[in-house]
């Protein structure tokens, strides 16, 4: 832009003043008035424009980040169903072993077994998901 705009005002002063001298000085000053005049324009066209840009970059990041969330939530949904579905299935199993009443030590022991590892499993998972949901929380927080 700077060359354009010396090749713009070398060739109205050649026009304008035939004395070298002061052609050089007005010529020095018109361009610093020119810049001056331009310069404030320029540069809020360029911050609008990118301003837009910025936001346009933000919108499709967070609409991503919502699609991604989406899909872990689906995810989670879909494993946090079938372990309660699993859990939900030895229950009735230790009810239908107390209703025949062929209770045998190792069967309890099998089956509270198998009970408590689904419920285990089910808080340790419940507690990372708390987890990672509040860090993710710290983290939009501190942006």
């Amino acid at each position: 832009m700077r060359d354009t705009l010396d090749k713009i005002i070398n060739s109205y002063m050649d026009k304008m003043a035939p004395n070298e001298e002061p052609k050089k000085e007005v010529a020095r000053l018109i361009r610093k008035q020119i810049i001056a005049e331009i310069r404030p324009k320029i540069e809020r066209e360029i911050y609008d424009s990118m301003k837009e840009k910025i936001q346009k970059e933000m919108e499709e990041k967070r609409t991503l980040d919502e699609a991604q969330h989406l899909k872990n939530l689906m995810i989670e949904g879909i494993l946090l169903a079938f372990i309660v579905g699993m859990i939900v299935n030895q229950f009735t199993d230790i009810i239908s072993v107390v209703k025949t009443e062929k209770i045998t030590i190792i069967w309890w022991f099998i089956t509270i077994g198998i009970s408590s590892a689904f419920i285990i499993l089910v808080i340790f998972y419940i507690g990372i998901k708390l987890f990672n949901s509040i860090i993710e929380i710290m983290r939009n927080v501190q942006h």
